[in-house]
C-alpha cells in the first residue's frame, strides 16, 4: 500500500477548508469544461464509430474486463457523471470528518483514502479533456488525411501515453456500481496511519477495504518518466519524487495564481474541443475551413504556455501527491 509514502508528499497539515476548496474548484471545473465537452463530443458519435487508429486502439485497451457494446465515449461518459456525483458527497461528508486544521502525521486511512480520490478525479478532469482534444485531431487527420502533430508538444504526447494506464484504472473504477464504491469508501478503517498498521491492515482487512475505489495501481502506474526514441513514446524509469510527472494533487494546496492558471486552462481547453468538432463536421462534409484551424493551432499554442506555466508553480510551490 502507498498510505503513508501518498501523507509524506502533501505537507504537514490539512484541514476541511482545503480539501473543500479542492472538491468546489474542480466541480467548477467539471461544469464549466470536462462535462460539456463530453456530452458534446457523445452527440458527435452517437451513431458513428471512431475510425483513428490511436482512438480504436484506446478504446479496445479501455474495453478491457467491459461489455462489448460500451464505447470509449460512453465509458469516460459515465466515469465524468459519477465523478461528480461522487464529488458532491465526499464535498458534504469532508464538513465533518475533518478537522478545520490537522497533522497529516498519523491521518486515518479513512481520511488519506479521501485525499486520493479527490487527487484521482482531479486527475481524472485534465486528462480526459486532454484525451478528447487529442481523439479528435486524430480522426480529424483520419478523414481528412492531414497531420496535426504539430498542435500537440512531445511532453502532451508524453502526458497521454505515460498515464494512460492510471486514467484507465480509475475510468474502469467509476464505471462500476457507485453506491457500492460510496458505501466501500465509508467503512475505510479510521485507522492511524503507521508503517505498522498500513503493513498489518493489508495483511488482515485486505487492499480492497482499505483502497476501494483501486488507485493503488493508478498512482504507482502513473508514477514514471518517458522518453522519445525514432518517434515513439518509451517508458523509461519510475520518478517517485517528481512534480512534473506526477498530476495527482489536490487544487486547494494550490495557490490563488496557478488556481487561475487552472481554470483559464479548463476553458481553453473546452473550446478547442468545441473547435476541433467544428472541424470534423467540416471533414465529413468535405469543406475544410483555413481559417478555423488556424484558430485551434492559435488555441492550442495558448494551453501549452498555460501548462508550461503550471508545471512551474507546482514545482516552485511543491504541489503535489
Amino acid at each position: 500500500m502507498l498510505f503513508k509514502k501518498f501523507l509524506e508528499t502533501i505537507g504537514v497539515s490539512a484541514g476541511k477548508n482545503e480539501v473543500c476548496e479542492s472538491i468546489d474548484k474542480l466541480l467548477e471545473r467539471y461544469a464549466e469544461g470536462t462535462t460539456a465537452s463530453i456530452k458534446k463530443v457523445k452527440d458527435a458519435y452517437e451513431n458513428t464509430q471512431l475510425s483513428s487508429s490511436f482512438a480504436k486502439e484506446f478504446e479496445k485497451d479501455l474495453q478491457a474486463g467491459k461489455a462489448q457494446d460500451k464505447t470509449l465515449v460512453t465509458l469516460i461518459d459515465r466515469a465524468n457523471d459519477n465523478a461528480v456525483v461522487l464529488l458532491g458527497k465526499m464535498r458534504s461528508t469532508s464538513q465533518h470528518l475533518f478537522q478545520s486544521r490537522e497533522a497529516t502525521a498519523g491521518m486515518s486511512f479513512q481520511k488519506a483514502n479521501y485525499l486520493r480520490v479527490i487527487a484521482s478525479l482531479t486527475f481524472l478532469e485534465q486528462y480526459t479533456a486532454r484525451l478528447l482534444d487529442y481523439v479528435l485531431a486524430c480522426e480529424n487527420d483520419a478523414l481528412a488525411k492531414t497531420s496535426t502533430e504539430k498542435d500537440f508538444s512531445v511532453p502532451e504526447r508524453g502526458f497521454l501515453l505515460q498515464l494512460k494506464p492510471s486514467f484507465q484504472c480509475i475510468v474502469r473504477a467509476l464505471n462500476e456500481d457507485l453506491d457500492q464504491l460510496i458505501t466501500r469508501m465509508a467503512h475505510v478503517p479510521d485507522v492511524a496511519i503507521t508503517e505498522v498498521t498500513e503493513s498489518v491492515l493489508s495483511e488482515t482487512v485486505g487492499a480492497n477495504k482499505l483502497d476501494p475505489m483501486g488507485l493503488d495501481s493508478a498512482f504507482s502506474l502513473g508514477n514514471v518518466a518517458w522518453a522519445v526514441a525514432d518517434g515513439a513514446m518509451t517508458v523509461v524509469s519510475k520518478l517517485a519524487g517528481s512534480v512534473r510527472n506526477n498530476p495527482f494533487y489536490l487544487i486547494g494546496l494550490a495557490n490563488a495564481h496557478q488556481q487561475a492558471e487552472e481554470f483559464e486552462a479548463c476553458i481553453t481547453q473546452a473550446k478547442v474541443i468545441e473547435a476541433r468538432l467544428i472541424q470534423l463536421t467540416s471533414s465529413r462534409t468535405g469543406t475544410p475551413d483555413a481559417a478555423l484551424e488556424k484558430r485551434i493551432s492559435t488555441m492550442a499554442e495558448r494551453l501549452t504556455t498555460l501548462r508550461f506555466k503550471i508545471d512551474t508553480m507546482r514545482e516552485k510551490y511543491d504541489v503535489r501527491l
